[in-house]
């Protein structure tokens, strides 16, 4: 069988997550198939044997989709390869490639929740498109008998009802997760006796932060000697978060918010290790690896009450769950964490890899 897999728009994030376990877990299945992997050239091409990579340098996704649309099956032939199934890693489908079974992986949560964007802020703009436009043109790609993968039971209903694709052509495949020895991790230094949170994302509106930087403001007035002391850690730069930047300002907090920049995975899992809990204020994640990652140490982990954070760590006795704008009670719940100061039991639930499954997905529908 011939097998065209496309994941030449991914370039960073959950895709390419998915895209590095795909690759890794192929060779133990491909057996005598032949693999076509059109790649953008910020992904690995890890040698592997009948499997050849076509390199993409177009920046722009979009550009990028209009030029495979109209050169793609021209590609393909020239290179004498008809593919029997193709295997999509980023969203989009290939109805314009006949005769030809496909399996979308579908992975970008933004049109699956609530939330209204302004197209005309600039930083709200491409949450517009991924909320109003990118649905329809990823639907539009698709063909009536596409079969679909997603990460978790509860994307699965969304993406169901958002798109109207009935459940029994959704798949479900949890990614495999990173099994932490906390005990090989050294805590970072803090250097200080302040309590440490841990905020991890940029500062997009569904990311929610205001409402931790409104909390903050709160906890002042509840418990000053408290406030004082708290430093939220940001895992990304003051720039990707000039939108609540202003509202730090205006309120006094630039002491309460560290923006650490990129960091390095170890360093993050030092950081957990050192801090006294996880704040996760997003109202839109697809597994929300964070969550998990935190649960992994036995710190506090105080997230939005969203049905993604309760799937994942709704069984972890450090989990508190809080109504995602309600700043008051984020302000109760930081300080609980603050006064009582508990570790909890490790969470690391044994999660068997899904990928034997999706590449019998694949030996199926041959």
């Amino acid at each position: 069988m011939n097998v065209l897999v496309m994941a030449s728009t991914i370039k960073m994030g959950g895709a390419k997550t998915i895209y590095n376990q795909f690759m890794s877990y192929l060779p133990d299945y491909i057996g005598s198939d032949k693999y076509l992997v059109y790649v953008s050239e910020k992904l690995d091409k890890p040698e592997i044997p009948n499997v050849e990579y076509v390199t993409n340098h177009i920046a722009n996704g979009m550009k990028l989709l209009k030029y495979e649309r109209k050169h793609l099956e021209e590609d393909l032939k020239k290179r004498g390869f008809k593919p029997n199934l193709i295997i999509s890693l980023q969203n989009n489908g290939y109805k314009y490639i006949k005769d030809c079974k496909q399996i979308v992986y579908y992975h970008q949560a933004i049109p699956l929740y609530e939330g209204v964007y302004n197209p005309f802020r600039y930083l709200e703009r491409i949450l517009f498109y991924y909320k109003y436009i990118y649905p329809h043109l990823m639907k539009s790609t698709w063909t009536k008998d596409s079969i679909f993968a997603v990460q978790t039971p509860i994307v699965k209903e969304r993406f169901s009802k958002t798109f109207g694709i009935s459940m029994n052509r959704i798949n479900t495949f949890f990614p495999d997760m990173e099994q932490i020895n906390t005990s090989n991790v050294i805590p970072n230094d803090w250097g200080d006796d302040n309590y440490h949170f841990i905020f991890v994302g940029e500062g997009l509106k569904y990311r929610n932060e205001i409402t931790l930087v409104k909390a903050i403001k709160t906890l002042y007035q509840i418990n000053r000697s408290i406030a004082e002391r708290i430093r939220i850690h940001v895992l990304s730069s003051k720039y990707k978060n000039r939108n609540v930047v202003p509202a730090i300002e205006r309120y006094g907090l630039e002491k309460n918010f560290v923006f650490e920049g990129k960091v390095e995975h170890l360093k993050l899992l030092e950081y957990y290790k050192a801090a006294t809990g996880l704040v996760l204020t997003s109202v839109i994640e697809t597994v929300g690896l964070p969550l998990m990652e935190a649960a992994a140490f036995g710190i506090p982990v105080l997230s939005s009450d969203m049905d993604f954070a309760r799937y994942v760590i709704g069984e972890y006795k450090g989990a508190t769950f809080i109504e995602p704008y309600d700043g008051e009670s984020w302000a109760i719940e930081i300080e609980k964490v603050c006064v009582e100061n508990k570790q909890y039991p490790l969470f690391n639930p044994d999660q068997k890899s899904d990928w034997i499954n999706f590449f019998n997905l694949i030996s199926n529908i041959k």
